[in-house]
């Protein structure tokens, strides 16, 4: 009998193919063994707690497009869940179904459409989910494990719509569906924390100018029947982060942090030890400096949350874990204290407490708080959309994302918010030397005071008559060159806006012969307001009561928006003329103006009209004889509805004419007494006192404008459709 020759050949065939088959086939059964031995230590897991957060950006920038857009939307998902596992007859797959859900977040868009104005939208949401038993984990026998979050809520939001410019307008939506996600990984080893992350970015319509980006993270700790890890920390309610302004290099407050080892009820002893303790610091704002605008020019990235060093405490990279060996109480239980430091007065992160055991297990430590058992634990105490603390949240009844802008208080024009959002007035500014957290509720204004103490009436009465809180001890080291106060902000800081908030400067170094405020642009902000600078004369004796405070408001008023109440009046010059075609003495009027070149009031050349003077008796005041007209005189005439006009005690209204005219006596022009300095802010442009309505004789009349308490505006990014004061 022939025998059979099995061959091997370059296309595998022959006794080889089958020896690499057989291998390939044990490589495979050891795989699914390893994967099978993996799934099954979960097993006896029998609940699961955990957290996962899902953050979701997009943008359109096209300053080119038809028309130009630009928008941005930013939706936030934080989803705290408890998973119980099913138990399944048959089932290669282990399966945990939610029994406890809280899904809290927010969801903000801002738009600006060329030639259809902006809009603004925004919604909050706190809720269990709507489906809460298809919010499952899932681990399978290929060794990889699967969670997917929750789409829709159970008590839906709204989502409120703010449209500005062409059609201005409230429009409110009701959501119930929100961000979600899904990540896989491989099922670990051993049974312990399990941590999963998911990213994707990309472009939108397949354009460079729009975009997308989608990160995704889940924790979750197993809960064994027979022990469990608390933790405690001093004062924890009431803690809030605070950087250093003498060491921004130096921590600001301390946090006291200890994790106990406990058997769990109705277990009365531990049957395994602790082996080690593990405090680990995650998703750590890096914040540049300590506040908005110190040190100024901030740049650091480091952590804003470091545990400490101590005796046995050994600390990892950048100070955010610490490995305790375990301690024994009174109680004979095993347990481990760390510190840990805020560099920044807002920081915030999470704390994640691990206690592994002799017998290989790894259990997750939480804190009880407000009947609420956390992990991991957020520091400060907070909600788990915010970095901001619970404490000042309550303190300042604010209920809107960190995001959000929204201080009401003085109303102004309408715009709210004041260019800071919730956690930059949380974080907060140095001012005077000192920390300062603003109110979110009411809106703020920063003065950098060149002139000193003798401009701090003024200033004072700037902030009562706007009811703006002004801050005007705002040192020089505290303003950066370009005057941005939330300047210290990282990519991550939750801002209502990406133009920056402006601080103004105030100095006594006018040129020429008045106060004045210099603003670029079409809309007067603290952006836009180069300088803010009043006649140093105003502080020397013999002046008119009160001019200096006026004068003050009057010129930070330009620069948050507010115009003169008219435009009509004018510089002219009166000189005396003899003889020609008009015997006798007469005066003749001709327009003036300031020349840049020449530092000084000049007027024209060319023949003015003949003009006469009337006395406050109504009498023609003849030219002859009078020694004021032997030199050509430069001086301010009022007009009807100039900027003389309207409410008499507005500081916005100039009380510094030598005549005013009337519209219906155009030769006439009429002296005046001295006028008194406006103390208030008008609420209407109907003229009163010597401008009222319906007398012989009205001065200037009602203003063109007016109405100044509904016109002032301090946030740099607000529209405004006027124009420079």
């Amino acid at each position: 009998m022939t025998p059979v020759r099995y061959f091997c050949s370059a296309c595998g065939t022959g006794p080889g193919l089958l020896r690499r088959l057989l291998l390939g086939l044990s490589a495979a059964v050891a795989l699914t063994s390893h994967a099978d031995d993996s799934r099954e230590l979960w097993r006896s897991v029998s609940r699961v707690r955990g957290i996962m957060e899902i953050e979701h950006r997009s943008w359109i920038r096209e300053p080119n497009g038809s028309p130009p857009t630009f928008a941005e939307t930013t939706d936030l998902c934080v989803v705290r869940f408890v998973m119980v596992q099913e138990r399944l007859h048959h089932s290669e797959n282990l399966i945990w179904h939610a029994v406890e859900t809280e899904l809290t977040g927010t969801k903000r868009r801002t738009e600006s459409v060329e030639r259809y104005g902006n809009n603004t939208a925004a919604g909050q949401f706190r809720s269990p989910a709507r489906d809460p038993q298809e919010f499952r984990l899932s681990m399978t026998s290929d060794g990889k494990w699967e969670i997917v979050s929750p789409q829709f809520i159970q008590t839906p939001f709204d989502y409120v719509i703010v449209y500005t410019g062409k059609d201005a307008g409230t429009l409110t939506e009701t959501h119930n569906s929100v961000q979600s996600a899904r990540i896989v990984g491989n099922i670990p080893k051993k049974i312990g924390p399990l941590t999963g992350r998911y990213a994707d970015a990309g472009k939108l319509a397949g354009k460079d100018t729009r975009g997308f980006t989608k990160t995704a993270t889940v924790r979750l700790w197993p809960e064994f029947d027979d022990v469990e890890v608390e933790v405690a920390i001093d004062d924890y309610a009431d803690w809030v982060p605070r950087g250093n302004l003498a060491g921004p290099q130096s921590p600001g407050n301390f946090l006291k942090v200890r994790a106990v080892l406990k058997p769990k009820p109705p277990a009365t002893k531990v049957l395994a030890e602790a082996k080690l303790f593990r405090f680990e610091l995650a998703e750590v704002t890096r914040e540049p400096g300590v506040a908005l605008n110190w040190p100024l020019n901030a740049t650091d990235n480091h952590p804003d949350l470091q545990f400490v060093a101590q005796p046995d405490v050994q600390l990892g990279a950048e100070n955010l874990t610490a490995q305790v060996p375990p301690l024994k109480n009174r109680e004979e239980r095993d347990e481990a204290t760390v510190r840990l430091a805020a560099h920044d007065f807002g920081a915030a992160g999470e704390l994640r407490v691990i206690c592994a055991l002799t017998d290989g297990r790894e259990v997750g430590g939480y804190l009880s708080h407000d009947g609420r058992r956390l992990a991991p634990i957020p520091l400060p105490y907070r909600r788990d959309d915010t970095r901001i603390a619970e404490k000042w949240r309550r303190e300042w009844k604010v209920s809107g994302s960190d995001a959000a802008d929204d201080d009401a208080e003085p109303v102004g024009n309408g715009a709210t918010g004041d260019g800071f959002s919730h956690y930059e007035e949380y974080r907060g500014f140095a001012v005077g030397g000192l920390h300062l957290r603003t109110n979110p509720a009411r809106k703020d204004f920063f003065v950098h005071n060149a002139i000193g103490r003798k401009a701090i009436a003024g200033l004072a009465h700037f902030a009562t008559i706007t009811k703006l809180t002004t801050h005007f001890e705002l040192r020089r080291n505290e303003l950066p060159e370009s005057r941005r106060m939330n300047y210290n902000r990282s990519a991550k800081s939750p801002r209502s806006t990406e133009e920056f908030q402006h601080a103004v400067v105030l100095d006594d170094k006018a040129e020429g012969e008045a106060s004045e405020t210099v603003s670029t642009g079409a809309v007067a902000r603290p952006k836009t307001t180069q300088r803010v600078s009043v006649h140093p004369l105003l502080f020397t004796p013999g002046r008119k009561p009160h001019e200096a405070e006026s004068a003050i408001a009057h010129e930070l008023l330009h620069s948050i928006g507010v115009k003169e109440h008219g435009d009509a009046d004018r510089d002219v010059v009166w000189i005396r003329r003899e003889g020609g075609e008009h015997p006798g003495v007469w005066l003749e009027e001709r327009p003036a103006g300031w020349s840049e070149s020449q530092g000084r009031m000049v007027y024209s050349d060319n023949p003015g009209v003949r003009i006469r003077l009337i006395n406050s008796a109504g009498l023609e005041v003849p030219p002859e004889g009078l020694a004021l007209f032997e030199e050509p005189v430069i001086l301010y005439l009022g007009e009807h509805q100039g900027k003389h006009s309207g409410v008499v005690d507005c500081v916005i209204r100039y009380d510094c004419a030598k005549a005013f005219r009337v519209p219906d006596r155009a030769r006439d022009r009429f002296l005046k007494e001295i006028e008194p300095v406006g103390m208030g802010l008008c609420n209407s442009a109907t003229g009163t006192e010597f401008n009222a309505p319906g007398l012989p004789l009205v001065r200037y009349g009602n203003a063109q404008r007016g109405n100044c308490q509904q016109h002032f505006c301090v946030r740099d990014d607000a529209p405004d459709p006027g124009g420079k004061p």
